[in-house]
C-alpha cells in the first residue's frame, strides 16, 4: 500500500542536507545546454561535480543530475515520471493537490525537499537583501526564474566553483520571450518580469557569488541574462 503524501513533511533543502564538494554543475533548459553537453559530461566526469538541474531530465544528453528543482506546475507535470534524482520544490508546487498526487510514486524511490534557507540570521539577508518568509522559506518571486533557483541551491554546496550552463534568456528587458534547448518559446507576460529577472541576476546573485568566495564558470555562449562574462565587476571564468 502507498504512503500517502504529507506536503507538512517535507524538509527544507539547505547546508546541512546539501553535500560538501569543491565543484557544483548547473544545468539550465536554455538552447546553450544542448550546444555545450558534451563538454558539460566530461567537466562532471573529472570533477565529480555535484549536479543541480532546472526543470528537465538530461539524461539523453548523457547528464544526470543529483538534484532538480522544479517551480512549474506544467514543467513538473510534463516532466516527473522521468526524473531520476533528489527533487527539490517550491512551497507552491507542495502545496499543489495536482503535483501531490504525482509525487506518491517519486518520494518512494528519492528524497523530495522544499526550497528554503536559513531564515534572517542566513548570510543572504546580511549581504545581499535577499527576501525569505518568517518560516526562513526563500520567496520564489525574488528568485526569477528556474535556473537562478537552481543556482542558489547549489551554493548551499559550499562549493569553490559552479559551472552554470543553459542560463541564456531573457538578455534584455525588452525581450519578452524565451527558448529552451527544444525550441519551445516562452512568452512573459509582463516586461516587468523580464526586467526582475535580469536585475536579480546581476545585482544580488552574481555579487552574492563574489562576497562568497565563489567563482562562476560559464562557456562563451551561454547568454548569461546580457551579463558581460569577461567584466572585472564579476568573478565570471569563461572555460573551453
Amino acid at each position: 500500500m502507498k504512503v500517502r503524501f504529507q506536503p507538512d513533511k517535507v524538509p527544507i533543502f539547505m547546508y546541512d542536507r546539501a553535500p560538501q564538494t569543491d565543484t557544483v554543475v548547473v544545468v539550465a533548459g536554455g538552447p546553450s545546454m544542448k550546444l555545450y553537453s558534451s563538454r558539460v559530461k566530461k567537466f562532471i566526469k573529472k570533477n565529480k561535480s555535484v549536479v543541480f538541474a532546472a526543470n528537465y531530465n538530461f539524461e539523453k544528453f548523457g547528464i544526470h543530475s543529483d538534484y532538480t528543482y522544479i517551480t512549474d506546475v506544467a514543467k513538473f507535470k510534463e516532466n516527473i515520471k522521468s526524473i531520476n534524482s533528489e527533487l527539490i520544490l517550491t512551497n507552491d508546487l507542495i502545496n499543489n493537490y495536482g503535483v501531490r498526487d504525482g509525487l506518491i510514486d517519486h518520494v518512494e524511490r528519492f528524497p523530495v525537499y522544499r526550497a528554503g534557507c536559513e531564515g534572517k540570521k542566513h548570510v543572504y539577508e546580511e549581504r545581499e537583501k535577499l527576501r525569505v518568509s518568517k518560516k526562513g522559506n526563500i520567496l520564489h518571486s525574488e528568485i526569477g526564474i528556474c535556473g537562478l533557483g537552481a543556482l542558489l541551491l547549489a551554493t548551499m554546496c559550499r562549493p569553490k566553483k559552479i559551472l552554470v550552463v543553459g542560463l541564456d534568456d531573457p538578455k534584455d528587458p525588452d525581450c519578452y520571450s524565451k527558448k529552451n534547448y527544444l525550441g519551445e518559446k516562452t512568452i512573459y507576460n509582463k516586461r516587468k518580469k523580464a526586467i526582475k529577472v535580469i536585475r536579480y541576476f546581476s545585482t544580488i546573485l552574481l555579487p552574492y557569488l563574489k562576497a562568497s568566495g565563489i567563482e562562476l564558470l560559464t562557456y562563451e555562449n551561454v547568454g548569461l541574462h546580457g551579463v558581460d562574462k569577461h567584466s572585472d565587476k564579476y568573478d565570471i571564468e569563461v572555460i573551453e
